[in-house]
């Protein structure tokens, strides 16, 4: 049987653990999302798997929107060209909307095409026009900042 200064010190050591340990998993519950990851940007519109025009507006929400946004298009045939599409209209509340191009009047109609977006604190990272291979947009996708999940879609 434990003596009363015991049974205190212990209620005592297992309040403060306890409340230590609350903290802790507060604090991992708040922290932000890591760099590179995909939620701090997501595209909102289209879904994945619908159908688009040969210019189709892509609507999306970055959490920071400090950040510069930047929505890259590669139609799924090719080997691997990104391009990037004109620089979105972004809101103070994060959200952002860009009338991308899917190919132009020759090429592109009934190909799937594949969409993301990445968000930076470099301004002028990319621009209009401007073509990555997948090589090179993975290594920007790891520069700081954030990237959304890559949406596929269908051009009618």
């Amino acid at each position: 049987m434990l003596r009363s200064d015991a049974k205190q010190g212990l209620t005592i050591g297992l309040g403060m653990f306890a409340a230590v340990l609350f903290s802790a998993s507060t604090i991992v519950a708040q922290a932000p999302p890591a760099s590179g990851g995909t939620s701090a940007i997501a595209i909102t519109s289209p879904a994945d798997g619908a159908k688009v025009t040969l210019r189709f507006l892509i609507q999306g929400k970055v959490q920071d929107a400090k950040l510069s946004v930047y929505v890259l298009v590669k139609p799924v045939t090719t080997n691997g060209t990104w391009w990037v599409q004109p620089a979105p209209t972004l809101n103070s509340d994060g959200h952002w909307h860009v009338n991308a191009y899917f190919g132009d009047a020759e090429h592109g109609s009934g190909e799937d095409f594949k969409i993301t977006a990445l968000a930076s604190p470099e301004r002028g990272l990319l621009s209009e026009g401007q073509q990555l291979s997948t090589a090179e947009l993975e290594t920007r996708r790891q520069r700081p900042g954030v990237h959304s999940a890559i949406v596929q879609v269908s051009r009618e």
